[in-house]
């Protein structure tokens, strides 16, 4: 009966410690470069995006934590970012203002097994053809 006392009290402890962890999430977006204003853009929304669900206490029960990084709306900057995203734990990588930036990110995202999710990228290349389980995205409709 006390080792099922034991092994329950740890249990509930590891849960506890677990759900105390945040969520990390990473964003790809042009903070400089002929992209900067929807970059800007883009990271006052995720922001804003995660305060209120933080205010509401998180995604079951767990903090969001935005990890950011400039691409300069350039592919090779993307691609090394969701490298050092995966190395700091996101579980998930959104962003970009080009489509190009879109693929390259998505590519590297789905051989580090990360998700991705373009923002600003509407090339059917993204999903299309190369499509795969770990990138997906929503565009704008008229």
């Amino acid at each position: 009966m006390r080792r099922l006392m034991i092994c329950s009290f740890l249990l509930v402890l590891a849960a506890t410690a677990n759900a105390a962890q945040p969520i990390r999430l990473g964003l790809n977006y042009p903070s400089t470069g002929n992209y900067k204003s929807e970059g800007l853009e883009l990271r006052r929304g995720a922001l804003l995006a995660i305060e209120t669900l933080n205010r509401q206490g998180g995604v079951l029960g767990r903090p969001l934590e935005l990890i950011s990084r400039n691409t300069a709306a350039r592919e090779e900057k993307a691609r090394a970012n969701i490298e050092k995203f995966a190395a700091e734990g996101a579980t998930m990588a959104f962003g970009g203002a080009t489509s190009e930036e879109a693929i390259a990110a998505g590519q590297r995202a789905r051989e580090l097994g990360l998700l991705f999710f373009p923002t600003l990228g509407y090339a059917n290349a993204i999903t299309g053809h190369d499509g795969q389980r770990y990138l997906f995205r929503e565009t704008n409709s008229a």
